[in-house]
């Protein structure tokens, strides 16, 4: 396709980094942090928003490197539903990429200075997000991208920013990184379903492409529905105060999205417009009650 706007606008360059997508990778920092001052840990706050500036900026990069290796690859393609800036020529591979590399150093210049002002070693949990980062779209072509996700947005968040905040280790966020990363996992998992179609048609095979409709549909619920046991269960043994027992307040989004899932297998339909979104904002509830509960729990 021709380039249909020559004149780029910043809009154009915000849209092509998919900003709605960040409160994916932006919720499991807000609520981690907020665990961490629930349990006197929050020894610098600005550690924390650096945290969060860098890996939405970690974000942005990965999105658009993965645009652009998806378009590169005809995956992102004329009847393919994904963003366009690419497909009808807003804008051209080569800007998308440099675009890229600019926020992903932009990201990384972040994380070096936390790690000279705390601990040596976030650059290595550093390295090893960009690694996920920059090798997630060969690792999706193959079903494992989901672990790709669920490393880079909820375990490596959780080892690196007790340093970034108290300058020391700390592992009490990994109670937090797997029922916020099967959430964060399942908005991959739903948007690979509904791309599930047009993919068949490209040299790639995402996750359920491998298992069928009927068992990413149950892989989709668990994804949803068990972080909610997960709390429920850190809170009855003591490890989460028991204002967390808020987050279940998010669980009718959760079922409400697993019904559609199930609702769409039954009439034989594999692909789920708009579920990707839907599961989006049942992370964003689901963090933002954590975060607020382990709040309460500290002032009240």
């Amino acid at each position: 396709m021709g380039r249909i706007n020559r004149k780029r606008t910043l809009k154009d360059w915000v849209t092509a980094t998919r900003p709605w997508s960040f409160p994916a990778s932006a919720m499991p920092v807000v609520a981690m942090a907020a665990y961490l001052w629930w349990d006197g840990k929050m020894l610098w706050p600005m550690g924390a928003v650096w945290s969060l500036a860098g890996i939405v900026l970690f974000h942005a990069a990965a999105n658009l490197l993965s645009d652009y290796r998806d378009y590169h690859n005809g995956v992102d393609h004329e009847d393919a539903d994904c963003v366009r800036m690419l497909i009808d020529g807003i804008l051209s591979p080569r800007e998308v990429m440099a675009f890229s590399v600019v926020l992903m150093l932009l990201s990384a210049g972040i994380g070096i200075m936390l790690a000279c002002l705390t601990h040596p070693l976030l650059i290595f949990v550093g390295g090893l997000g960009v690694m996920t980062g920059v090798f997630y779209t060969e690792m999706k072509y193959v079903g494992i991208g989901d672990f790709a996700i669920f490393m880079a947005y909820a375990v490596l968040p959780a080892l690196g920013l007790p340093i970034a905040v108290s300058m020391q280790t700390g592992y009490g966020t990994l109670w937090l990184a797997l029922p916020i990363g099967l959430i964060t996992v399942a908005i991959l998992h739903a948007n690979n379903m509904r791309d599930t179609r047009t993919d068949f048609g490209s040299c790639i095979r995402t996750l359920p492409m491998i298992l069928g409709p009927r068992r990413s549909a149950r892989v989709y619920a668990f994804e949803a529905l068990f972080p909610f046991a997960w709390v429920a269960g850190c809170a009855a043994a003591g490890v989460f105060p028991l204002w967390s027992l808020a987050s279940l307040l998010a669980l009718p989004l959760a079922v409400r999205n697993v019904r559609v899932i199930f609702r769409a297998t039954s009439l034989g339909d594999g692909t789920v417009a708009n579920v990707d979104r839907a599961t989006a904002q049942l992370q964003l509830a689901f963090s933002l009650l954590l975060a607020a509960s382990f709040v309460a729990a500290r002032l009240l």
